[in-house]
């Protein structure tokens, strides 16, 4: 009898172990299908919402499309626009704006700015808060509609924490093409010390020829980084501003930074004159490899005949990069036969001298 009854004991615990045992191999699955249900509602819900959106757009372009079409064929009054746009709708309706704005010039182009001036001032307010990517936004929005009005608040962004929206700030300021606005960015070049000088560069001579006076006083600001001050040599030099060549060449006299030294004889190559390569001949001299390259290619560029015998020595130079840029300054003032010589005579520098024949051939 006890013997049953223990034998039923031992069952019951098996069961009960067994059932609890079950119970939290259960639990996960339980868990991991609860995960995949919230999930898919929530998916469910953000692709709703996205539609809703899209609705509400097609909703207002229909309504806003043909009553902006009158206003620009003269078939109505702004004030007909301006009725249909709700408090809600009103940023909205200024990205609406933008969009025909690139489709239109001349007088069009003017109503439409003339019909986002009510709203823009909600849009200045949207650059100083919010999210970066926010902020930035809405400084191409004022760019677009009303620089004009809201030039400040643009060069007021360039302080702004952020890089990228100081960068935005810049980027939409130069492509204005208005010289006062070289200045502020000038001003504040510091801060852009991780963006590539060659694409600072260009974003200033987009500016157009206007920008170069400012350009200039920046480049011979001895206060002033380095690094900027070959950055705006880099403009003037896209500008093909010939006036700042013997500013190039009197800074490239006393100061010693590499990639200001090379900006100056980049510029010095394309717009230099006689009276300039005494300095250039020093640097080719250069213990730098990197200056001694760039000043052997600009007295390729802006050299006279005797300095065929330096650009001679630099194609026996140590380094293979000095070496490349004598051969190329050879072969565009025509020494071919210089070149020829070094390729007959089998130095180290023979595989240089042909392969840079058999380019320009």
């Amino acid at each position: 009898m006890g013997q049953g009854i223990a034998e039923e004991t031992t069952i019951v615990t098996r069961t009960i172990l067994a059932a609890f045992a079950n119970a939290l191999l259960l639990r996960p699955l339980f868990f991991v299908l609860l995960c995949c249900l919230l999930m898919i509602t929530w998916g469910i819900a953000l692709r709703l919402r996205s539609m809703r959106r899209a609705q509400r757009w097609t909703y207002l372009e229909a309504l806003w499309t043909p009553a902006l079409l009158a206003v620009l064929s003269g078939d109505s009054s702004a004030e007909s626009v301006h009725a249909l746009v709700l408090p809600g709708n009103r940023l909205r309706f200024v990205n609406f704006l933008t969009r025909y704005v690139r489709r239109f010039a001349g007088q069009e182009r003017a109503i439409l700015y003339r019909l986002a001036a009510p709203y823009l001032a909600q849009v200045a307010a949207r650059a100083k808060h919010g999210s970066d990517e926010a902020r930035a936004f809405a400084l191409q929005t004022l760019s677009t509609l009303g620089l004009s009005g809201y030039a400040d608040v643009v060069i007021a962004a360039l302080d702004d924490p952020s890089e990228l929206v100081a960068m935005v700030a810049a980027q939409e300021l130069a492509r204005s093409e208005n010289p006062q606005y070289a200045a502020a960015i000038l001003a504040r070049l510091r801060r852009f010390d991780h963006w590539s000088s060659r694409y600072l560069a260009s974003l200033l001579a987009g500016m157009g020829a206007r920008a170069a006076p400012a350009l200039r006083a920046k480049l011979v600001d001895q206060s002033e980084k380095p690094r900027v001050r070959a950055v705006a040599a880099i403009a003037l030099h896209l500008l093909k501003d010939a006036s700042s060549a013997p500013l190039a060449a009197e800074l490239a006299t006393h100061e010693r930074d590499r990639d200001l030294l090379i900006a100056a004889l980049a510029l010095i190559g394309d717009l230099g004159r006689p009276e300039h390569l005494d300095i250039v001949r020093k640097l080719s001299w250069s213990t730098d490899f990197v200056i001694r390259a760039q000043a052997v290619e600009t007295l390729g560029r802006v050299g006279e005949q005797h300095d065929i015998d330096r650009l001679r020595l630099a194609l026996d130079d140590d380094n293979p990069w000095v070496a490349l840029r004598a051969a190329a300054a050879l072969r565009r003032v025509g020494a071919l036969d210089v070149l020829r010589q070094f390729a007959e005579l089998g130095g180290q520098r023979a595989v240089v001298a042909r392969e840079v024949i058999m380019v320009g051939a």
